[in-house]
């Protein structure tokens, strides 16, 4: 879609066990280049529980999305409703949420009274990380076991900004052997796949088996990319990967509120389980704002990330994006728990 704002915004509160992901075997682990971005990756989560959990398993090219130009295109906002979004993907392998992002304010965190901020373990291609932002330029070198791994950030504001408050193990990841898992390309949407709910259970539950492109996603032009805050949490962003490869690589310009989502105690709302599928609703989406904004309190377990023998894991590229996957969350339990097994082109 192109030309599209508010595109599944997401708002969740009171979850457990929302988008947790798991990945094995992946090269290129955590290589980020940002780019003129502002408040990037911007997270608010409160009191939930396993929060945005993945399990990506072998897939190629899971959620795979290419959207242009559309307004309010499957609009949902659910209440009440419990396991959201579910979804488990196995025996993918290319492209599982690559994701490429532009703007200002990329990555800034901010974090309160937590256990094991950031710990974060690499192995196989380790290299340095330089930061060069408006005022002055500066270096930061960190000392790894094999190699250093090289972070390059330029023109940003609020890089990696972060608040996190009264959590446990907050976005932990656990990824072995994917390829580009995760892979999002989004171009200028307005309400793209924008869910409203209330009380309801099972809506909208997709099978699917053998599929491949799963929601990939590209982002180019946005403002307040993932931009996370946290309260009270522990082992918040503590990330081990092992031997994987682009994996959660995101693209992201200029789009405007990308998959913004609504959700309040539903149960098993849009739960999708998809096999063997080829092509099923592939989304591009260029020129949005506010692109995944995420909003969670008092959750555990929220996006902890686990990756073994990985190379560029979670690579990410933002330039001049807004406000991108931008996700609001409240006492929700299994939100967007999503499981694909071998499918093509899904989503």
């Amino acid at each position: 879609m192109y030309g599209n704002t508010n595109v599944l915004g997401i708002t969740i509160h009171g979850n457990t066990n929302n988008l947790s992901i798991t990945m094995y075997g992946n090269t290129n682990v955590l290589g980020i280049t940002i780019h003129g971005n502002t408040n990037n990756l911007s997270i608010t989560i409160h009191g939930n529980t396993n929060d945005l959990s993945i399990t990506i398993h072998g897939n190629t090219n899971d959620l795979g999305i290419t959207i242009y130009g559309n307004t309010n295109v499957l609009g949902i906002t659910v209440y009440g409703n419990t396991n959201n979004l579910s979804i488990t993907i196995h025996g993918n392998t290319t492209n599982v949420l690559g994701i490429t992002i532009h703007g200002t304010n990329v990555l800034g965190l901010t974090i309160y009274g937590n256990t094991n901020v950031l710990g974060i373990t690499i192995h196989r291609k380790h290299k340095q990380s330089s930061y060069n932002n408006t005022r002055k330029h500066k270096r930061a070198r960190y000392n790894n076991t094999r190699k250093h791994k090289r972070y390059m950030i330029h023109g940003n504001t609020n890089v990696l900004g972060i608040t996190i408050h009264g959590n446990t193990n907050n976005l932990s990841i656990t990824i072995h052997g994917n390829t580009n898992v995760l892979g999002i390309t989004m171009y200028g949407n307005t309400n793209v796949l924008c869910i409203t709910m209330y009380g309801n259970t099972n809506v909208l539950g997709i099978t699917m088996y053998g599929n491949t492109n799963v929601l990939g996603i590209t982002i180019h032009g946005n403002t307040n990319v993932l931009g996370i805050t946290i309260h009270g949490n522990t082992n918040v962003l503590g990330i081990t990967i092992h031997g994987n490869t682009n994996v959660l690589g995101i693209t992201i310009h200029g789009n405007t509120n990308v998959l913004g989502i609504t959700i309040h105690g539903n149960t098993n709302v849009l739960g999708i389980t998809i096999h063997g599928n080829t092509n099923v609703l592939g989304i591009t989406i260029h020129g949005n704002t506010n692109v995944l904004g995420i909003t969670i309190h008092g959750n555990t377990n929220v996006l902890g990330i686990t990756i073994h023998g990985n190379t560029n894991v979670l690579g990410i590229t933002i330039h001049g994006n807004t406000n991108v996957l931008g996700i609001t969350i409240h006492g929700n339990t299994n939100v967007l728990g999503i499981t694909i097994h071998g499918n093509t082109n899904v989503l």
